[in-house]
């Protein structure tokens, strides 16, 4: 692939993540408005939509406190593992 191929492709990529970015705001804005319309409620059907907005409890672990109190065995378990990581800047 040349470089000016490279380019354009470039150019194109740039165009589609704006609009995305657009497009996940737009998303996330009605996503709030519902949230906020529906308050407490848990879960609605609206022309046939179902809606369900309500509270997930999870338990994790909590590294940082479990590294700060058992370093050595937190060095013991702890796993290496090697990516790849895409980024394209502008």
């Amino acid at each position: 692939m040349t470089q000016n191929e490279m380019a354009k492709m470039l150019t194109e990529y740039r165009k589609l993540k704006q609009r995305q970015n657009t497009i996940d705001e737009s998303i996330k804005a009605i996503e709030n408005a519902i949230k906020a319309e529906m308050g407490d409620t848990e879960a609605a059907v609206v022309g046939g939509v179902k809606i369900s907005y309500k509270k997930i409890i999870a338990n994790r672990f909590d590294t940082t406190a479990f590294k700060a109190e058992n370093a050595a065995l937190y060095e013991r378990y702890l796993k290496q593992s090697e990516q790849r990581r895409f980024a394209i800047s502008f």
